[in-house]
């Protein structure tokens, strides 16, 4: 029996994107647990065990962090209170003088973004990297992209 987690990405009908992806990667069921607790292990050092990895979300640019000096010199508490601070600041100038849609779109973006907050972008892309990694070395999987 194989184990298989589903997920797409994108939208099927025309909301301004061309683009609908639907994928499933499945593993024999005797090996979910092990690989989970791979996931697992490689997620811990950036605070990340609890999270699901979104890696669009992830890769992305945060400006807020780029106007943060020394960001990366920071501790992750303080990664993450400076760059919420940050994105407060940004808020109620969207709010003051801003579109309701610009408004709810930040909302949306900080709302998907936030788990990832206290990683630099270095951090966010190696920690893909290493799923991904992870992901290819195992020879008993099957990814099905449609």
């Amino acid at each position: 029996m194989y184990m298989c987690y589903l997920d797409e990405s994108g939208v099927q009908e025309n909301t301004g994107t061309r683009y609908f992806v639907l994928s499933g990667l499945a593993i024999p069921a005797e090996q979910w647990k092990p690989c989970e607790q791979q996931l697992l292990q490689c997620k811990k050092p950036y605070d990340l065990e609890d999270v699901e990895v979104h890696a669009a979300w992830m890769a992305r640019r945060y400006v807020e962090q780029e106007q943060i000096p020394n960001f990366a010199g920071l501790t992750r508490q303080e990664r993450r209170k400076a760059a919420r601070g940050k994105r407060d600041e940004a808020l109620i100038k969207l709010a003051a003088r801003g579109t309701a849609r610009g408004l709810k779109e930040a909302k949306k973006n900080y709302r998907k973004t936030d788990p990832y907050i206290h990683l630099t972008i270095d951090e966010r892309r190696q920690l893909l990297l290493n799923l991904a990694d992870i992901i290819s070395s195992w020879q008993y999987a099957r990814l099905s992209p449609k």
